[in-house]
């Protein structure tokens, strides 16, 4: 069991605090809160750590001057290119979640898996200085996603042009989030760019992710009976 880390606050502020290296989106922890938290074992991902209950309030105003807290408790600009590959992250994340259920019992088991992961790259990317034992995103995960990939393709035609975005509810809303998957990636270079020691690993996952959302979109519109539109020139 691990204690969060936390910044000395006054007892009447709440917010930002790690659980288990996962950043929370707050600004301050009240010196009386002791979080204990009970470390999943990796396996293809890593699964949501246990947290036991406390009273948590929602602002704190410590973030009013535009400053916010990494892993390490540094204070840096919440427009630092860290901060915006993680955001842009957990922006992926919601609208990944938003896709949720497509009645496809596959692609939800497959997309809350990948919600976790993204959960592990925004915990990577706001960490300055990892530890061996932090959640870091690893070729195994890159594997899993291209193992994914492969087996949903099976179930689709070749593709002979390229295709508009869009279909079912939940098909358009893939594609969307393959979008800002593309965007996240981005980021995430350009943060690396600036940075030493960025895990490159959880590039080519965001990466690899994009590539995933594709396929999904294509599946679900497909058992949805939609059928595909190409663009006109």
């Amino acid at each position: 069991m691990f204690a969060a880390r936390k910044n000395d606050c006054s007892s009447s502020q709440t917010g930002q605090y790690l659980v288990s290296s996962l950043l929370i989106d707050a600004d301050c922890v009240p010196p009386q809160l002791n979080v204990l938290v009970f470390r999943s074992l990796f396996d293809s991902g890593l699964t949501s750590p246990a947290v036991e209950p406390a009273d948590m309030g929602i602002y704190t105003g410590r973030g009013d001057e535009g400053e916010t807290d990494l892993r390490d408790m540094s204070r840096v600009s919440k427009a630092s290119p860290r901060i915006e590959a993680y955001g842009t992250v957990d922006e992926l994340n919601a609208l990944v979640g938003s896709v949720r259920p497509t009645g496809h019992d596959d692609v939800d088991d497959l997309l809350r898996e990948v919600q976790n992961h993204l959960h592990v790259v925004q915990a990577d990317f706001a960490n300055p200085d990892p530890d061996e034992d932090d959640p870091q995103i690893r070729e195994s995960h890159v594997d899993g996603l291209e193992d994914r990939i492969d087996d949903f393709d099976e179930e689709l035609d070749p593709l002979q042009s390229f295709i508009l975005p869009g279909g079912s509810q939940s098909g358009a809303r893939l594609h969307q989030a393959r979008a800002v998957c593309r965007r996240a990636e981005r980021r995430a270079v350009a943060f690396a760019s600036e940075e030493e020691g960025v895990n490159r690993t959880a590039i080519v996952y965001l990466n690899r992710l994009s590539d995933l959302l594709f396929i999904l979109a294509r599946v679900v519109n497909s058992r949805d009976g939609v059928p595909e539109e190409s663009p006109t020139y």
